[in-house]
């Protein structure tokens, strides 16, 4: 795990969670169409859909998980 030894000012984490979200678009640009091709080369075309959309019901759950159960937990102070 990488540790960090000092706090990091706004600017650099700025920096690092764009690098974060630009990597993983990118990563997602690559493994969407080998992934769409591997389906379609296995069963047909429409399946393709249809693994789509339990990847997105998926992608739903993990953000009720991540996101709102740590909005309830933990409410802002206004």
């Amino acid at each position: 795990l990488y540790h960090f030894k000092f706090f990091l000012n706004y600017t650099q984490v700025t920096g690092r969670v764009f690098s974060w979200n630009q990597s993983a678009m990118y990563i997602g640009n690559i493994i969407g169409p080998l992934l769409g091709s591997l389906v379609s080369g296995l069963s047909s075309y429409s399946m393709i859909f249809i693994v789509t959309a339990g990847i997105v019901i998926l992608n739903l759950i993990l953000f009720k998980i991540n996101v709102v159960h740590n909005l309830l937990d933990n409410p802002t102070k206004s």
